[in-house]
């Protein structure tokens, strides 16, 4: 409300900035077709066309006033030289609008340690900028790579050496998990068993350690009030 009363005294946003407040709950259809996913979501239209960047900072009547007067800016510099907005934007959005419309996923990368034990981690939509509905969040995803233990190209030339059924190492990899209904997601069950591998030769036979791995998978359903989560299940033997 601070940041509403900001925009109409000031004299450079008065006359062409509106702050506009929509209750989701009340107007669920809306903020459907919106794609709005978070609350509090912040952005910026021009006769109906979403403006970039959409704001991601705190939620200060400073940090807000800054970025609309930014949109304000680029707004009248269209009017006077439109290409030079248009880099100005994608300055501001870290790269062209039209790239990080086709891209809104989030990328995971990283390491677990996990110990010897079936257990489990999950993965959440959640922030501390934002409280997210559960009912719109959808947990489809695509598993680019899965393994346990240390990444090892030598091991995989190894393991090459072996019949098929003794080098399964990463079954999830490049595979899609669609949520196609609501208050669901998939859940992954793996089994990953630490294999000791013997390569014969005519001098010695040469040794080293590997993981297995199967690899299934379940629809979980959620009630209307829990955000779906995409959960592996892992258990590590030895």
């Amino acid at each position: 409300e601070r940041f509403a009363e900001v925009m109409q005294t000031a004299d450079e946003t008065a006359d062409v900035v509106n702050v506009i407040k929509v209750n989701c709950q009340s107007n669920k259809r809306a903020c459907a077709d919106e794609k709005i996913r978070a609350f509090p979501t912040i952005r910026a239209y021009n006769n109906g066309n979403e403006l970039m960047p959409t704001f991601s900072g705190d939620r200060t009547v400073l940090r807000l006033e800054g970025w609309a007067r930014e949109h304000v800016r680029l707004w009248k510099m269209s009017h006077k030289d439109p290409k030079k907005a248009v880099a100005m934007s994608n300055k501001k959005s870290k790269g062209p609008v039209k790239k990080q419309l086709e891209h809104p996923q989030c990328l995971i990368v990283g390491y677990l340690e996990i110990k010897r034990v079936p257990g489990s981690f999950h993965i959440e939509a959640r922030s501390s900028h934002h409280s997210f509905d559960a009912s719109s969040t959808n947990a489809s995803h695509t598993v680019n790579h899965l393994s346990f233990g240390p990444p090892s190209k030598t091991i995989d030339r190894r393991l090459y050496k072996f019949p098929e059924e003794y080098r399964i190492r990463n079954p999830a990899d490049g595979q899609t998990f669609v949520s196609e209904v609501t208050h669901a997601s998939q859940h992954h069950f793996i089994q990953a068993v630490h294999t000791r591998y013997e390569m014969l030769s005519i001098l010695r036979a040469r040794i080293f350690y590997a993981y297995q791995m199967t690899f299934e998978t379940a629809l979980m359903r959620y009630v209307a009030s829990e955000a779906p989560k995409a959960s592996p299940n892992p258990d590590a033997q030895t």
